[in-house]
């Protein structure tokens, strides 16, 4: 109880954070395909980090020679040496606050850097990601549909696979093919 009550604290902070902030009328088939950085948060859940992979080796393709940052949850660095070429910026618990809001110190770390695209790869609401996501300067900002996900994205894919998420992270590389 003690937790949703934090977490709902913590969305409420969001909001107010961010609730003079507007997104400006983006066309997303120019963002993506002219991109030549990108933020990309992996999923928290283990299991959703897993069956990533496959879509982090294709961003990660798209991205070559550019710039991929990726933020990897401090129990999963492991990922780092699959994604050799990409810059890894650990989140730990230290980085998160007591209403699960990422502290200033890493937000003002990554808010640095310039970022034509931002994927956050969480299918279920993951506070301190989308936090990141909404903080970053990025004109895109891609993640999956969920609620008070409006406060984070200008772009959210809603899958029909919410008990599937191999196939929710299939969908995501398809639709981004598009553009």
């Amino acid at each position: 109880m003690l937790e949703a009550s934090r977490l709902r604290i913590g969305l409420a902070l969001a909001g107010f954070r961010f609730r003079k902030q507007t997104y400006p009328q983006t066309e997303f088939t120019k963002v993506y395909s002219n991109a030549r950085t990108a933020l990309v948060i992996v999923p928290e859940d283990s299991v959703h980090r897993a069956l990533a992979i496959p879509l982090l080796t294709s961003l990660q393709n798209k991205f070559r020679g550019n710039k991929m940052t990726i933020v990897i949850y401090d129990s999963f660095r492991d990922l780092s040496s699959s994604l050799a070429q990409c810059d890894v910026f650990p989140m730990t618990k230290n980085n998160i606050g007591f209403f699960y809001l990422p502290k200033k110190k890493a937000v003002q770390k990554l808010s640095r850097q310039r970022f034509d695209v931002v994927f956050d790869l969480n299918i279920p609401m993951v506070l301190p990601a989308a936090f990141l996501c909404r903080s970053v300067n990025a004109g895109l900002k891609v993640g999956f549909a969920k609620e008070d996900g409006d406060t984070f994205y200008n772009f959210q894919l809603k899958t029909s696979y919410q008990l599937s998420p191999q196939r929710s992270f299939e969908q995501l590389l398809r639709t981004m093919a598009m553009f």
